[in-house]
């Protein structure tokens, strides 16, 4: 096998640990907002599992990226698809590290014994974007589709607007009823991650522009 051969190798390798990375990123969100949603102590394990086997890949795409970039001194598209696979795989294990932590929160909230005090519509609809958010900037980093990769920033905007409404209604709630306030800092909390999960996948779109056309660019 020629030294190309085994370059284009090598990379497609990191390319298929950074889409497991993303599959295990959706995972961990879904189960961990089941078991908010559902208090269901099983669902919460499967997202914490997930916090090291994401940190394991990311760790190994980092390896194979540096011994890549020692050995082959690529240039141009090939150096820019190294360069973000790098920083894709921090942004994939942080996004599942936020999942870790509302799975925190929904073991804490078992323990509780309280059910919910309202419907989750508005971190359901979070949920159901945050995911739709990065499976959408993994697909544009794969196929290297700009288009695709600026919905996302779009879609962003929406997550920010549901945050803001739940911010609003939680607190009304908390403050007619103290005996509330515990369990509403916790739906808080749930719904900060996810907006912190969206500003992730923002990340990931960035980088499949930066791979797509040699820009970097931070749309507002």
């Amino acid at each position: 096998m020629g030294s190309r051969e085994k370059f284009d190798e090598e990379l497609r390798e990191i390319y298929r640990m950074l889409m497991e990375m993303g599959d295990i990123a959706v995972s961990s969100i879904s189960s961990a907002m089941e078991a908010v949603e559902k208090l269901d102590e099983e669902k919460a394990k499967v997202a914490l599992q997930n916090n090291q086997k994401s940190f394991e890949l990311m760790r190994g795409i980092e390896d194979k990226c540096t011994e890549l970039l020692m050995l082959q001194a690529p240039v141009a598209g090939d150096l820019r698809r190294i360069i973000t696979a790098m920083k894709v795989s921090i942004d994939l294990n942080r996004i599942v590290r936020y999942a870790k932590n509302i799975s925190t929160l929904a073991l804490d909230m078992v323990k509780e014994r309280e059910g919910h005090f309202k419907k989750l519509v508005g971190l359901k609809g979070m949920k159901k974007t945050t995911i739709e958010m990065i499976e959408k900037a993994m697909k544009a980093l794969f196929e290297k589709d700009k288009s695709l990769a600026l919905e996302v920033y779009e879609e962003e905007k929406d997550v920010d607007a549901l945050y803001e409404q739940i911010f609003r209604e939680l607190i009304t709630y908390m403050v007619e009823d103290n005996r509330k306030i515990t369990r509403g800092v916790r739906y808080l909390l749930a719904g900060r991650y996810l907006e912190r999960i969206a500003d992730h996948a923002c990340n990931i779109a960035e980088g499949a522009i930066y791979v797509a056309t040699g820009e970097r660019i931070s749309p507002e």
